[in-house]
Protein backbone atom coordinates (compact mmCIF):
# COMPACT_ATOMS: atom_id res chain seq x y z
CA UNK A 1 0.00 0.00 0.00
CA UNK A 2 1.58 3.39 -0.67
CA UNK A 3 0.89 6.65 1.19
CA UNK A 4 -0.75 9.16 -0.10
CA UNK A 5 0.53 12.86 -0.57
CA UNK A 6 -1.24 14.20 2.17
CA UNK A 7 -0.17 10.88 4.55
CA UNK A 8 3.73 11.69 3.80
CA UNK A 9 3.10 15.02 5.48
CA UNK A 10 3.83 15.25 8.97
CA UNK A 11 1.20 16.58 10.53
CA UNK A 12 1.98 19.72 12.77
CA UNK A 13 1.74 18.74 16.73
CA UNK A 14 0.06 21.50 18.68
CA UNK A 15 -0.23 21.24 22.81
CA UNK A 16 -3.38 22.51 24.12
CA UNK A 17 -3.31 23.55 27.80
CA UNK A 18 -6.64 24.28 29.45
CA UNK A 19 -8.50 23.43 32.70
CA UNK A 20 -11.94 23.46 31.37
CA UNK A 21 -12.67 19.83 30.13
CA UNK A 22 -14.98 20.99 27.80
CA UNK A 23 -13.37 23.52 26.15
CA UNK A 24 -10.17 21.18 25.90
CA UNK A 25 -12.24 18.90 24.10
CA UNK A 26 -13.32 21.46 21.76
CA UNK A 27 -10.23 22.41 20.85
CA UNK A 28 -8.76 19.37 20.20
CA UNK A 29 -11.79 18.13 18.21
CA UNK A 30 -11.94 21.40 16.33
CA UNK A 31 -7.84 21.68 15.39
CA UNK A 32 -7.93 17.93 14.43
CA UNK A 33 -10.44 18.28 12.08
CA UNK A 34 -7.95 20.46 10.02
CA UNK A 35 -5.19 18.03 10.38
CA UNK A 36 -3.36 19.08 13.31
CA UNK A 37 -2.14 16.17 16.09
CA UNK A 38 -3.52 17.51 19.35
CA UNK A 39 -2.33 16.66 22.55
CA UNK A 40 -4.45 17.92 25.41
CA UNK A 41 -3.81 19.05 28.69
CA UNK A 42 -5.84 20.22 32.17
CA UNK A 43 -3.49 21.24 34.02
CA UNK A 44 0.05 23.36 33.93
CA UNK A 45 2.19 20.51 35.18
CA UNK A 46 0.54 18.57 32.73
CA UNK A 47 0.99 21.35 29.74
CA UNK A 48 4.87 21.15 30.40
CA UNK A 49 5.36 17.53 30.44
CA UNK A 50 3.61 17.12 27.28
CA UNK A 51 5.87 20.25 25.97
CA UNK A 52 8.69 18.03 26.75
CA UNK A 53 7.58 14.79 25.68
CA UNK A 54 5.84 15.83 22.24
CA UNK A 55 7.85 18.46 21.11
CA UNK A 56 4.94 20.14 19.78
CA UNK A 57 5.26 22.54 16.27
CA UNK A 58 3.05 25.29 18.84
CA UNK A 59 1.06 25.83 22.14
CA UNK A 60 -2.48 26.97 22.67
CA UNK A 61 -1.88 28.33 26.60
CA UNK A 62 -5.14 28.95 29.08
CA UNK A 63 -3.53 31.45 31.26
CA UNK A 64 -5.82 30.69 34.26
CA UNK A 65 -5.15 26.97 35.44
CA UNK A 66 -5.64 25.32 38.81
CA UNK A 67 -1.81 24.79 39.40
CA UNK A 68 0.29 27.69 37.88
CA UNK A 69 -0.28 30.45 36.01
CA UNK A 70 -0.14 30.14 32.19
CA UNK A 71 2.27 33.32 31.74
CA UNK A 72 4.65 31.39 33.76
CA UNK A 73 4.52 28.37 31.56
CA UNK A 74 5.31 30.83 28.74
CA UNK A 75 7.77 32.40 30.44
CA UNK A 76 9.53 28.99 31.11
CA UNK A 77 8.91 27.92 26.93
CA UNK A 78 11.22 31.32 26.36
CA UNK A 79 13.81 30.72 28.82
CA UNK A 80 13.95 27.15 27.90
CA UNK A 81 16.70 27.14 24.83
CA UNK A 82 14.63 23.86 23.46
CA UNK A 83 11.55 25.86 22.94
CA UNK A 84 12.75 29.46 22.72
CA UNK A 85 11.30 29.73 19.61
CA UNK A 86 8.17 28.04 20.29
CA UNK A 87 5.27 29.52 19.06
CA UNK A 88 2.90 30.24 22.01
CA UNK A 89 -0.65 31.57 21.55
CA UNK A 90 -2.49 32.77 23.99
CA UNK A 91 -5.97 31.96 24.84
CA UNK A 92 -7.50 33.23 27.66
CA UNK A 93 -10.73 35.43 28.93
CA UNK A 94 -8.39 38.42 30.31
CA UNK A 95 -8.85 40.39 27.91
CA UNK A 96 -7.78 43.97 29.73
CA UNK A 97 -5.14 45.38 28.21
CA UNK A 98 -2.82 45.18 30.94
CA UNK A 99 -3.42 41.35 30.81
CA UNK A 100 -3.05 41.56 27.12
CA UNK A 101 0.33 43.39 27.61
CA UNK A 102 1.54 41.10 30.21
CA UNK A 103 0.77 38.34 27.57
CA UNK A 104 3.50 39.75 25.25
CA UNK A 105 5.89 40.38 27.91
CA UNK A 106 5.76 36.71 28.94
CA UNK A 107 6.54 35.93 25.48
CA UNK A 108 3.72 35.05 23.55
CA UNK A 109 3.61 35.04 20.24
CA UNK A 110 -0.04 35.62 19.93
CA UNK A 111 -2.70 36.39 22.45
CA UNK A 112 -6.32 35.61 21.44
CA UNK A 113 -9.47 36.67 23.38
CA UNK A 114 -12.00 33.91 25.23
CA UNK A 115 -14.64 33.00 23.81
CA UNK A 116 -12.58 32.64 20.19
CA UNK A 117 -13.63 32.49 17.02
CA UNK A 118 -12.41 28.73 16.11
CA UNK A 119 -11.76 29.81 12.77
CA UNK A 120 -9.75 32.41 13.62
CA UNK A 121 -7.80 30.21 15.92
CA UNK A 122 -7.24 27.65 12.65
CA UNK A 123 -6.09 30.63 10.95
CA UNK A 124 -3.58 31.74 13.67
CA UNK A 125 -2.00 28.35 13.80
CA UNK A 126 -1.60 27.89 10.67
CA UNK A 127 0.23 31.15 10.19
CA UNK A 128 2.60 31.17 13.14
CA UNK A 129 3.17 27.31 11.72
CA UNK A 130 4.11 28.99 8.02
CA UNK A 131 6.53 30.76 10.23
CA UNK A 132 7.73 28.06 11.84
CA UNK A 133 9.20 30.33 15.13
CA UNK A 134 7.86 32.64 17.62
CA UNK A 135 8.27 36.40 16.19
CA UNK A 136 8.60 39.07 18.17
CA UNK A 137 7.14 42.65 17.40
CA UNK A 138 6.47 45.85 19.25
CA UNK A 139 5.12 45.15 21.96
CA UNK A 140 2.85 48.24 21.50
CA UNK A 141 1.94 46.65 18.44
CA UNK A 142 0.89 43.51 19.41
CA UNK A 143 -1.31 44.79 22.23
CA UNK A 144 -3.24 46.97 19.92
CA UNK A 145 -4.12 43.86 17.48
CA UNK A 146 -5.01 41.79 19.97
CA UNK A 147 -7.68 44.93 21.29
CA UNK A 148 -8.57 45.18 17.90
CA UNK A 149 -12.27 44.26 17.29
CA UNK A 150 -11.77 40.25 15.49
CA UNK A 151 -12.29 40.46 11.56
CA UNK A 152 -13.62 37.61 8.88
CA UNK A 153 -16.32 35.09 9.32
CA UNK A 154 -17.52 34.20 12.94
CA UNK A 155 -17.67 30.47 13.09
CA UNK A 156 -20.57 28.64 14.75
CA UNK A 157 -18.68 27.14 17.44
CA UNK A 158 -16.81 29.29 20.05
CA UNK A 159 -15.30 28.11 22.91
CA UNK A 160 -14.51 29.72 26.22
CA UNK A 161 -16.31 31.09 29.37
CA UNK A 162 -19.53 32.96 28.80
CA UNK A 163 -20.39 31.20 25.94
Amino acid sequence: MTATNEQREAKSRVVVIDDEPDTLEILKLYLSMFGFEVVGALTGKEGQRAIATHKPDAVVLDLMLPDMDGLEICRQVRQNPATVRLPVIILSARTGTEEVRQGYEAGATLYLKKPVDMDQLVVECKRVLVLGKHVTRPLDEQVADAEAPATGATAPIKVGKGV
